[in-house]
């Protein structure tokens, strides 16, 4: 059988749904049973952490307890990138891992590739004052 996601687009070239704004590369389909297929919305968060409902590391499955704060810097933010770089430089001070050290350079040139791709969606950041 197949399953299809529900997840609906205006036309099948839009690359973003109206209704939630994400892509479709954010939807996992899970067959909860042959007869009747439930659709679970998991989005990634980069590469490390995913939402199921909590935020979990992808590479050990350990949920992020809810009283622990999370920052989350959006690609449209027209600052993320220089900060993304500062963190990554901090993480050569501290000698981090090459695996954190290559993730970072990933995420950088995701959120670039954002930037370059949708230059009218890049806001400073507080510009809509939480609208």
């Amino acid at each position: 059988m197949d399953i299809e996601c529900t997840h609906i687009k205006p036309t099948p070239d839009d690359e973003y749904c109206n209704s939630c704004g994400l892509g479709e590369e954010f939807w996992q389909i899970y067959p909860q049973c042959p007869a009747e297929p439930m659709v679970v919305r998991v989005r990634m968060i980069g590469k490390k952490y995913k939402v199921e409902g909590q935020i979990v590391k992808v590479s050990n499955g350990q949920s992020i307890p809810d009283n622990e704060p999370v920052f989350l810097i959006r690609a449209k933010d027209k600052l993320a990138i220089l900060g993304i770089k500062a963190y990554r430089a901090l993480c050569m001070e501290a000698k981090c891992t090459e695996y954190q050290l290559l993730g970072l350079d990933e995420i950088v040139s995701d959120f670039q590739q954002f930037a370059d791709e949708n230059p009218r969606l890049m806001k400073q950041p507080g510009s809509t004052k939480g609208t």
